[in-house]
């Protein structure tokens, strides 16, 4: 991909971890309904917390990828999206 924009880097940032997050629910969902398992992350600050780092994990895929041929811009959007899912993961974990 020769693509070296920085919204292109930010809706990859913020589609990997909504990927990561299912990846999350088939390891941690433990056989429940993906409705159950969303309301209880949301209701549950520890385990918010954990389900959204591990699924923020997901967005190194795209950063290593773009970062290796040198798409500056498009790694700054990734970037970006992860610190606004760190915004997230800190309200969660520590308002809620």
């Amino acid at each position: 991909m020769r693509v070296n924009k920085a919204p292109v880097g930010l809706l990859l940032g913020l589609i990997f971890p909504l990927l990561g997050y299912v990846v999350v629910f088939f390891i941690l969902g433990r056989g429940g309904s993906f409705s159950d398992f969303s309301s209880s992350v949301m209701h549950n600050g520890d385990l918010a917390g954990k389900v959204i780092s591990l699924a923020v994990l997901a967005n190194l895929i795209p950063f290593l990828y773009f970062n290796k041929y040198r798409r500056d811009q498009t790694v700054k959007g990734i970037v970006i999206a992860t610190c606004l899912y760190m915004t997230l993961f800190v309200y969660m974990k520590y308002v809620l």
